[in-house]
């Protein structure tokens, strides 16, 4: 490898490289992480953060592929730097804090989305009590569910409460 001490460009089906995101057409909505096989896109802290390690991409493009926005593309090269180790923020954006005890615990953009669909009737129903549950985090939630004080414990909606209407 040259003796240089910049990112160097590759041929297109090269196994490494950075991914560019188009920070006008990302909704958060996590796709592309959850697809990562390699963990190069996770989510940062309080589910506001899309983060991103270079030397963990394979270029395999299921990141690209999934995305329901095409925001993300792929760039193949190699960075012998040492920041290309590092976690780097791709993408932040306003946490949504839980309605009982103010802890920011998803996207405000994908909780407003999800709000919209389901007061609007926009293809999906779900029950009062369900509704009641949704803007809590899951501590919240749990606590709601077991008929206690709003307070810190992890969470789950019981299957069949919230049903799905075709679009």
């Amino acid at each position: 490898m040259p003796t240089v001490h910049q990112p160097l460009n590759l041929p297109q089906d090269a196994p490494y490289g950075t991914v560019e995101l188009d920070l006008s057409a990302c909704t958060m909505c996590q796709s592309c992480v959850w697809l990562c096989p390699t963990d190069a896109l996770s989510i940062g802290e309080h589910k506001c953060e899309l983060v991103f390690v270079e030397s963990h991409c394979i270029q395999c493009g299921m990141c690209k592929s999934i995305c329901p926005e095409d925001a993300l593309k792929l760039r193949p090269r190699i960075d012998p730097q040492p920041s290309a180790d590092t976690q780097q923020i791709l993408h932040q954006v306003e946490p949504f804090k839980c309605t009982s005890c103010g802890v920011p615990f998803v996207a405000k953009s994908m909780m407003d989305r999800l709000l919209a669909r389901i007061w609007g009737r926009k293809g999906v129903q779900a029950s009062e009590d369900v509704q009641e549950l949704i803007p809590l985090c899951h501590s919240c939630q749990i606590q709601k569910q077991q008929g206690g004080n709003t307070k810190r414990a992890p969470m789950m909606i019981k299957a069949g409460q919230v049903s799905r209407q075709p679009l």
